[in-house]
């Protein structure tokens, strides 16, 4: 199965015949995760609203450091977290919904809708993967253990 997220923000699923080999080659690289590509500021918002966690990169073309935090990030992002990537070039109102001031840009969306934002220097992949993961136990649902006394 394959997400992709449709312009109102709503997921879709869409299927797609898979054939795995008998044993993977070891010398071949994980598959590189791609972001949702968010095309406009409705579609943003969708993503704000949706439930989980959540990290939304904005991008430009010129911005080599938003290339490098794609390559890295999104190949140690759980399947679970909801990565989409937004153009500040090509989605007009992008960069005034998302209030950027410098670039490359990240913002990690808890479950709870509290947003820890990166940007410029800060903007580095330990301190977003950390965010990440403190966001994920935030979310996380309390697990009661009933001992034999109860």
């Amino acid at each position: 199965m394959r997400r992709s997220l449709l312009e109102n923000g709503t997921e879709a699923m869409e299927s797609e015949k898979q054939t795995q080999p008998s044993e993977p080659p070891a010398t071949e690289p994980p598959a590189e995760r791609e972001p949702w590509a968010v095309t406009s500021v409705e579609m943003l918002e969708g993503i704000h609203a949706m439930t989980g966690v959540k990290v939304v990169h904005a991008t430009a073309t010129w911005c080599k450091a938003c290339g490098r935090i794609k390559r890295e990030v999104g190949a140690q992002l759980a399947v679970d977290v909801t990565w989409a990537a937004v153009s500040v070039q090509d989605v007009e109102g992008a960069q005034e919904a998302m209030n950027i001031d410098s670039m490359p840009r990240v913002d990690v969306i808890d479950a709870r809708g509290n947003v820890t934002t990166f940007s410029g220097f800060d903007c580095k992949t330990e301190n977003i993967l950390a965010a990440v993961a403190r966001a994920q136990e935030a979310g996380a649902v309390p697990q009661l253990v009933l001992d034999a006394d109860f």
